[in-house]
């Protein structure tokens, strides 16, 4: 049944501190992609986690400090990772990943092992492409968030709207699933959906993915999971729309979204 959403935010609350707005953990970047990474912890960071913690391979520190001096960024292992996942109120992976071995592992511990939110995009949908039985072994809440090509490689034999498949996906695998596209659909478990009404075609190019899983999760980590992801999308979206509106479709680029963040959340907040 598709859901009517209406995007709010609450107003901060003056007798609060950077503990009661969560911890998100993002778990991203390789050689390479480390653009991924630093675009989706930004994006974390001006959404409004209370504290946000980036772990990239060891070559990436430098660049990550650099870029992002508000994000805690250390050195990726398996062992840094579980142990930062016990702080964390949210963790985010995939985001240049990369499809490493370590890589794979990582996203099947994860899965595992997580008492708290899952947000697997990118390099972290590849890893399950080919193990979706992860799925139906988490303990914790799982937001998936594809493009329509890593949906396809999710659920190959999927037919139908986007609507019926994305659907079909989140109640059979137990999960939310936010496919990504002209219209991005977020599905739940229990059969509903809704389809978001933000968003335009500047968007389409590679880094927008990355700055809308690190919104998804610094939102779940202040707001029930269902409201973070449906707003996340909206005000990914509206704050696209905002940076077409001022710089043009085909000059905008990511980073611009997470520029035009700040207007698009005062729009909505109460």
């Amino acid at each position: 049944m598709r859901r009517e959403f209406i995007p709010s935010l609450p107003k901060r609350e003056r007798d609060t501190h950077k503990g009661d707005y969560g911890k998100a953990l993002i778990v991203a970047g390789s050689v390479g992609l480390g653009g991924a990474a630093l675009l989706c912890a930004k994006a974390c960071a001006r959404s409004g986690a209370g504290l946000t913690a980036l772990a990239v391979p060891e070559e990436l520190i430098t660049a990550a400090v650099i870029s992002c001096p508000e994000v805690m960024s250390f050195p990726r292992t398996l062992d840094a990772v579980m142990e930062r996942l016990d702080w964390a109120s949210v963790c985010a992976i995939g985001p240049g990943l990369g499809r490493t071995p370590e890589a794979r592992k990582l996203v099947a511990e994860l899965i595992r092992n997580s008492k708290i939110p899952l947000i697997i995009d990118a390099d972290g949908i590849n890893a399950l492409a080919e193990r979706i039985y992860l799925l139906d072994k988490a303990d914790a809440p799982v937001v998936l968030t594809p493009h329509e090509g890593e949906f396809r490689r999710l659920a190959p034999d999927y037919s139908g709207s986007r609507e019926e498949r994305a659907t079909r996906f989140a109640r059979e695998h137990n999960c939310i699933m936010l496919l990504k596209g002209n219209g991005t659909v977020i599905a739940f478990p229990n059969g509903d959906f809704i389809v978001n009404t933000t968003g335009n075609p500047g968007m389409a190019k590679g880094g927008s993915g990355d700055v809308l899983t690190g919104v998804i999760a610094a939102l779940t980590a202040q707001l029930p999971l269902d409201s973070a992801v449906q707003t996340a999308a909206y005000l990914h979206g509206l704050a696209g729309d905002i940076a077409a509106a001022e710089l043009g479709e085909y000059s905008m680029m990511p980073s611009d979204i997470i520029g035009k963040l700040p207007e698009a959340f005062k729009q909505i907040t109460l």
